[in-house]
């Protein structure tokens, strides 16, 4: 993958004549003044960059980016799992409750 670093300019708008870049999707990172990474599917959002982005900035925004949607999966699959036990409980409470009204 090549990064073109040199098509933006310090107000994050691009530089030259060049053509719109076709994509098939596209989505905004940036480091918010405290520090924050923040992701956003609106790539239309007003932003004032305050210089440009650095290589080390880039990889560490996007693994942070990645991380977090990686920690999110997660947190989704444990909290379906826990679903699915609370369930299993509650029926197997209830099966029980069953067999002891029937004295089984």
């Amino acid at each position: 993958m090549a990064v073109d670093l040199g098509s933006l300019n310090v107000e994050g708008k691009q530089t030259g004549d060049r053509e719109p870049i076709e994509v098939v999707a596209a989505f905004m990172v940036v480091i918010r003044e405290n520090g924050a990474i923040q992701a956003s599917p609106d790539i239309n959002a007003p932003i004032q960059p305050e210089r440009e982005v650095t290589i080390d900035e880039m990889q560490m925004a996007s693994q942070k980016v990645a991380d977090d949607i990686q920690a999110s999966k997660i947190a989704q699959i444990v909290q379906a799992q826990m679903a699915q036990t609370a369930a299993m409980m509650r029926e197997q409470q209830s099966n029980q409750r069953l067999a002891e009204s029937l004295n089984i």
